[in-house]
């Protein structure tokens, strides 16, 4: 296994379990999204039902007029893996996605030019046509 292969797997481990949701990103950003493997491994992608996810938790964290700017969706599909990110009304905002455990999270830095940041876990649970977002529950930045 490569050297990102086995830290993707521990933050998948850390996806499911962790209550700080900023240990997650910064385990992902400081091992995993620099490795140079997974760099090379990711495509272009494209996930319409994450896209909406991230457009309403916008709307839940930034208010009704929420738009999604400049979205970049890359995947890994041997990893089962989508990641990317955008704008949500000029915040930056991030999400990784496992598709094999149906979770992952978002990101997104709520207040422009400083380090607060919100983040929300994520599943995407079959609805029919439309996407959904049942009561977001907050603590400290953070929504499930």
């Amino acid at each position: 296994m490569s050297g990102y292969k086995e830290k993707l797997d521990e933050l998948k481990t850390m996806l499911v379990r962790a209550e700080d949701f900023g240990a997650v990103y910064n385990f992902f950003f400081d091992h995993v999204a620099s490795n140079r493997e997974f760099i090379e491994a990711s495509q272009r992608g494209k996930n319409d039902k994450l896209k909406e996810i991230l457009k309403l938790i916008g709307t839940e964290l930034l208010g009704k007029n929420c738009a999604l700017t400049n979205l970049l969706m890359l995947k890994i599909r041997r990893d089962n893996l989508f990641h990317g990110g955008g704008f949500l009304n000029g915040c930056i905002s991030t999400i990784i996605y496992f598709s094999d455990i149906d979770m992952g999270m978002a990101a997104i830095n709520t207040v422009p030019g400083t380090g607060k940041m919100s983040f929300a876990r994520i599943s995407i649970l079959p609805n029919n046509k439309n996407v959904t977002a049942a009561t977001l529950a907050g603590n400290n930045g953070t929504l499930q």
